[in-house]
């Protein structure tokens, strides 16, 4: 059998390549323990979230392949001294310039996907005024009087509908709480005197938990609610039927 030529063992590995990227093409890229997000701006972060630990990954790979390579293919085997250079400037502009652009990449991402996540509709379809105390919720549809709130070990429900933006309007009326929901991939903190601003557009119906993610006092355990993201026919529905609840 006749050697085998640095020829046709770079036309294998080629082809060992293909055939990998043709058997991940197939594959669904993992969630690396996240979360996939149930809204635009939460697969937003789900993204960049995923696109970052495989870079992680693709450099680390690169990396420890570097690092066994020097200690496999220039391992001692005499006592030979072996050849010394004071500098390698071109490998030194290398290593100097590739973790630099691999930052400004990532900060490039970082940047664009923050703009997208924060970025608030001119018209919303729903608006949501939430109040956060101690230690509870309470959501009040604006235009509208309807209101739901915490009552005894009861959790709130935040109705939103689906395939449509809702604004929300943050604040507190006693100290620090943070309105988190785990799906949503987003916390935001509920500060007395501050009102923040935010925007959600869920894409997926189904009921979802929601926590308050800054200690606020004894019971913060108790400040859980869920979000309820319906249909807008569905959501349009509960809203009628809350209206006509509070209507004298």
């Amino acid at each position: 059998m006749s050697p085998t030529t640095p020829l046709a063992r770079r036309r294998a590995s080629i082809g060992m390549a293909v055939i990998a990227l043709l058997g991940l093409s197939g594959c669904e890229v993992p969630d690396f323990g996240s979360p996939r997000g149930v809204t635009t701006q939460g697969q937003d972060t789900f993204r960049l979230w995923q696109g970052s630990v495989i870079a992680a990954l693709v450099i680390g790979v690169i990396v420890w392949g570097l690092i066994f390579y020097v200690i496999i293919r220039f391992r001692r085997r005499d006592d030979e001294i072996p050849s010394q250079h004071a500098a390698n400037i071109p490998l030194e502009i290398g290593y100097t310039l590739v973790p630099i652009l691999i930052v400004a990449g990532l900060f490039y991402f970082t940047v664009t996907t923050q703009q997208r996540v924060t970025r608030i509709a001119a018209n919303p379809a729903v608006q949501v005024e939430v109040t956060g105390f101690q230690w509870g919720w309470k959501f009040q549809y604006a235009g509208t009087d309807v209101t739901v709130s915490s009552e005894g070990d009861s959790r709130p429900v935040l109705v939103l509908p689906v395939d449509q933006t809702t604004r929300i309007t943050l604040q507190a009326v006693d100290v620090i709480h943070g309105f988190w929901v785990t799906d949503f991939l987003y916390k935001r903190d509920a500060i007395p005197g501050m009102v923040n601003t935010f925007d959600v557009h869920p894409v997926r119906t189904g009921t979802f938990l929601g926590h308050c993610s800054v200690f606020c006092g004894l019971r913060h355990t108790n400040m859980l609610f869920e979000v309820s993201v319906l249909s807008p026919a569905d959501f349009g529905r509960w809203l009628s039927q809350q209206e006509a609840q509070v209507t004298p």
